[in-house]
């Protein structure tokens, strides 16, 4: 079961903070998360996070680095190397987690930014139940393209959240934003850790340890369609070729096949990049 939501739609931002990247963490170590005395705001900027929070996939060179409080967990990727964003723009990031310590997809959610116009970002707000007043849609008409954030999550046991602890506040959507500057990508995420009342929680309480695996890049389905169709197309192009190709042989130039490309006419597509990790969520000071 998938639902999506889109907890914010803002204007196109700008500036962010760089951060020298660490050396990579030991292989199959468990990375800590820190105790967020305060909750993280999520901007897509990188001024609330030192390099000492930070761990390194070794393939992508990304660096990563976790807080959490009581409600949430907070997530940092600092790309470095515009190569290993692939394809993130079209696949958006997937980030799963399990409680129990396993590689499994069951449980997650999917964090994507869309570039819109005014009139979309006025049809995204009224399919969710929103009332756009004509004033409103004025406003937002005044700009030429918003970024619309939207989370999708994963639930394949079709479980529904759990109802929470009488008067506890429910859980925070989970949250999403990135920024870009001199080639330098930052996307900070907010997912929640309780399941009560919130879909796409991750169901594990302060110094639990968890599973965490991320997913981006890639091919989507609409990539996959269009190779085919240009392969089809290719291929009705090359055999027309070798008739001409044949027919020139067959007549004695020698020229014929010379300087004929025999590689393969297509692009590999852009790389899927994922990898897991275990966490160990921070416990509070002094325990609750």
């Amino acid at each position: 079961m998938r639902r999506c939501s889109r907890n914010a739609i803002l204007p196109v931002l700008g500036a962010l903070s760089l951060m020298a990247v660490i050396p990579a963490a030991a292989k199959d170590a468990p990375v800590r998360s820190a105790w967020a005395a305060e909750p993280v705001k999520v901007d897509g900027l990188d001024l609330e996070w030192t390099a000492a929070e930070l761990a390194v996939d070794k393939d992508t060179q990304a660096a990563y680095g976790f807080r959490n409080d009581g409600r949430n967990l907070y997530l940092v990727f600092i790309f470095n190397d515009p190569k290993s964003l692939s394809s993130i723009d079209a696949t958006g990031m997937t980030v799963y987690s399990n409680a129990e310590g396993k590689k499994k997809k069951d449980n997650g959610i999917v964090f994507k930014a869309r570039r819109v116009n005014a009139q979309e970002l006025i049809a995204a707000w009224e399919k969710d139940g929103q009332v756009v007043t004509e004033e409103r849609k004025r406003e937002i008409a005044g700009r030429p393209f918003y970024v619309l954030y939207e989370s999708e999550v994963i639930d394949k046991k079709r479980s529904e959240p759990g109802a929470g602890d009488p008067g506890a506040a429910p859980a925070e959507p989970p949250l999403f934003r990135n920024a870009l500057k001199d080639k330098i990508a930052v996307y900070e995420f907010r997912i929640p850790l309780s399941r009560a009342g919130q879909p796409g929680g991750i169901g594990a309480a302060p110094g639990a340890a968890i599973k965490l695996g991320f997913e981006w890049g890639g091919m989507t389905e609409e990539m996959r369609k269009a190779m085919m169709a240009r392969r089809a197309a290719a291929g009705s192009q090359a055999a027309t070729m070798d008739t001409s190709m044949e027919g020139a042989i067959r007549g004695g130039d020698e020229r014929a096949d010379a300087g004929r490309d025999t590689s393969s006419p297509f692009m590999r597509g852009p790389k899927k990049h994922s990898f897991w990790i275990d966490l160990e969520l921070a416990a509070p000071p002094g325990g609750f």
